[in-house]
């Protein structure tokens, strides 16, 4: 307690005689903790991603090179681990002057759900043409358009869609009596399933499309963020370091300026140890301060100013426990880049302390 308070009063010392200095230092601590603070919670992507509920954590893509076949019934082979949709689409052609409307290079594809998109676009489909043969086609195609032809049929349109990317969209019922065809399917389950179930959906589906060329599932995604977010969160770590050094020169400069406190400390038999700790502590205190702080203005403007700035799609959120990690790390991380700058207090001897500062 004796270390803390005198800590707390050279603290105050800092501010009274070098106060341009000590401001710099703290808003330097502030700009590294926010830098920190930033970068940890972008590399957090995969505990943020399972936390949320992710789609990327809850789809199982299966992939082939050409139009299959396929049954309605081949769309519920994963329905016992809780499926909120599943979607498929196929290659279709069109005639020139709509084909000229995509993009080039674009695929021309069909796509339907198995539930209409009723669990995740209720607006999709309304009411008004659930259960009516047609197509929901892209504004692209023109608004004047009452129908389309797709693969040699004339499609009444039923929607148009405002996406500018020429997406087809069917009900299920106009796809398999007229399409029955499949080159990509999309699995996505309601909750995100246990490394055991994703490994037996995959051996099922496996085994329901034996001629898919390629198969995707959420363990890929995880792995690949969880090898991701270990290789930034040391870049997080090293990105605080490399900042707070820039500024603890000044700090060194202030401690430099009240050399002769520590003379006075260790002829009144302070061991050089104790004055050590207290400089750490007072770099400890000033990054706790500086972090909290930080915290603080990060929550009060996250949302309308510093989630726009995040790297991820997936929405972060910040609870009040990776607060409370983030700070710890901060100071443990501002002490540890601290021990270099003030190592020199250990080596002095009072004697050469006085010599040095000596008034």
């Amino acid at each position: 307690m004796k270390l803390l308070r005198l800590s707390f009063l050279r603290i105050a010392s800092h501010i009274q005689t070098h106060r341009l200095t000590f401001c710099l230092f703290f808003v330097g601590a502030m700009v590294s903790s926010f830098v920190f603070l930033y970068f940890y919670g972008n590399a957090m992507k995969s505990q943020i991603a399972e936390r949320e509920n992710s789609v990327s954590y809850r789809m199982f893509e299966v992939c082939f090179d050409k139009n299959v076949p396929i049954q309605e019934k081949q769309l519920h082979v994963l329905d016992k681990y809780g499926i909120e949709e599943v979607f498929t689409s196929c290659l279709v052609t069109l005639p020139e002057e709509l084909s000229e409307k995509q993009f080039e290079g674009s695929l021309k594809e069909v796509t339907a759900a198995l539930n209409d998109w009723h669990t995740m676009r209720p607006e999709l489909f309304t009411q008004d043409i659930q259960g009516k043969t047609g197509v929901l086609a892209d504004k692209i195609y023109g608004n004047d358009r009452t129908s389309m032809e797709i693969n040699g049929i004339d499609f009444p349109i039923l929607k148009r869609l405002d996406s500018g990317s020429g997406v087809l969209y069917v009900p299920l019922a106009t796809y398999l009596q007229y399409f029955g065809e499949t080159d990509y399917l999309v699995f996505q389950t309601k909750e995100i399933l246990s490394p055991e179930e994703i490994q037996a959906a995959n051996e099922q589906l496996k085994a329901a499309f034996p001629e898919a060329s390629a198969t995707l599932f959420p363990d890929v995604f995880m792995e690949t963020d969880h090898q991701m977010a270990r290789s930034d969160q040391i870049n997080a770590a090293l990105l605080y370091v490399v900042s707070l050094v820039s500024f603890l020169f000044l700090f060194q400069y202030m401690e430099e300026q009240n050399q002769m406190e520590n003379v006075v400390y260790q002829i009144v038999g302070a061991k050089r140890r104790q004055i050590f700790g207290m400089i750490l502590l007072e770099v400890g205190v000033l990054a706790a301060v500086a972090c909290l702080l930080t915290e603080v203005l990060h929550a009060v403007f996250y949302e309308p100013i510093f989630s726009k700035l995040n790297m991820t799609e997936t929405w972060i959120t910040y609870s009040v426990k990776e607060y409370g990690v983030i700070l710890l790390l901060t100071v443990m991380l501002a002490l540890a880049t601290a021990v270099p700058f003030f190592v020199s207090c250990l080596r002095e001897t009072p004697v050469g302390l006085r010599r040095k500062y000596g008034r």
